[in-house]
């Protein structure tokens, strides 16, 4: 007989090899296998130190276990060796006994197994959608105990929201001047069609383009057309903020490339660009890490990405120094590495 306690810092590397084992016949159907990331490996690990977790233990070895983050029930995981033996359910009903009337959860919309479980207990399909895993589409779908409350509009999981295709609006940008980012050395100024000519000789330069494609622009009006465009800072159909950043040096005023970020409803993506001849000096590592300060702290963006080239090494570095991690998740061709602000931690994993 199997029992449901609270878990320890201990059970980390059983509850890893729980989620490891049934993770994939999660997705099947749904989503590609490629979507499949060990959870040791995986960022949204962070994400279960933050909820409440309960594990199910049968003979003295883990075998199963839940994560709430009230209203949001949002892991829940059986070793595929001990299916059909209520393990789910037991889990489901310890869980939902702590959850408030507002709870909601997220499905792989072709897992019917779970989704037959959360009909059982009294869920309803609120919705269903193309949701993201690792980078990969494919159904999902939203259940609710009651629907009519929104319990999903909470502030809860970045990951959660992500799947279903509901992620919170975009933030509120703040006025020109409050946009502006100053470091000990740098300052980013928002990208002005007037700052084509002090640009241009930085990137008319094909080594620039080695790892991200493309080419130089063509002249100084193309450039400065391009920067006309993207002066509203929002992408043409107002889903997106369109962010770009003059990088130059502050005791010179020396144009030295520029940083943009593309920032979606929760999420945001940057980039740096430093010219050839100011490279190997910091300058993009402190402009990007500036960056990503800027876009938590001052924006509120609960998650912000870079797509990296995986044989740009002095890439990696800028990334990691500016407090991104490397995950095995791939887009478009290029390592996605990912930064979240830290949450409250309700539990230490790994021990």
């Amino acid at each position: 007989m199997f029992i449901i306690r609270d878990a320890t810092p201990n059970d980390w590397t059983a509850i890893c090899r729980v989620h490891d084992r049934a993770r994939p016949d999660e997705l099947r159907g749904s989503f590609d296998a490629r979507a499949f990331i060990p959870l040791a490996e995986d960022p949204e690990s962070e994400e279960l130190a933050s909820c409440d977790v309960f594990v199910a233990e049968l003979e003295g070895e883990v075998v199963g276990f839940a994560g709430i983050d009230d209203p949001y029930f949002a892991w829940l995981y059986v070793d595929p060796a001990c299916y059909r033996r209520g393990i789910g359910r037991a889990l489901l009903e310890h869980s939902l006994a702590r959850l408030s009337d507002d709870a909601w959860t997220i499905a792989c919309g072709n897992n019917h197994p779970a989704i037959a479980l959360y009909l059982r207990a009294g869920f309803v399909i609120e919705s269903r959608s193309i949701g993201t895993n690792a980078g990969y589409d494919g159904p999902s779908a939203r259940l609710a105990l009651h629907p009519e409350r929104r319990g999903w509009t909470q502030p809860k999981k970045s990951a959660a929201a992500d799947m279903a295709g509901d992620l919170p609006s975009l933030p509120q940008l703040p006025e020109t001047a409050a946009q502006e980012i100053c470091t000990a050395r740098l300052e980013q100024t928002p990208m002005l069609r007037a700052h084509a000519a002090a640009l241009f000789p930085v990137l008319d330069d094909e080594a620039l383009h080695e790892f991200t494609g493309g080419a130089p622009p063509a002249s100084v009006e193309t450039l400065a057309a391009l920067y006309a465009r993207r002066e509203t800072r929002r992408s043409p159909d107002g889903k997106q903020l369109w962010l770009n950043w003059l990088l130059r040096r502050r005791d010179d005023g020396r144009a030295l490339g520029f940083t943009q970020a593309t920032v979606h409803p929760g999420r945001a993506y940057v980039a740096w660009v430093v010219g050839t001849s100011n490279q190997g000096q910091g300058y993009a590592t402190e402009a990007a890490a500036a960056l990503v300060r800027w876009l938590t702290q001052t924006l509120g963006v609960p998650e912000v990405r870079a797509c990296v080239h995986p044989e740009h090494g002095a890439s990696q570095r800028v990334a990691q120094h500016a407090g991104l991690h490397r995950t095995p998740a791939i887009e478009d061709g290029e390592e996605v590495w990912v930064h979240r602000p830290p949450k409250e931690r309700k539990m230490d994993y790994p021990p």
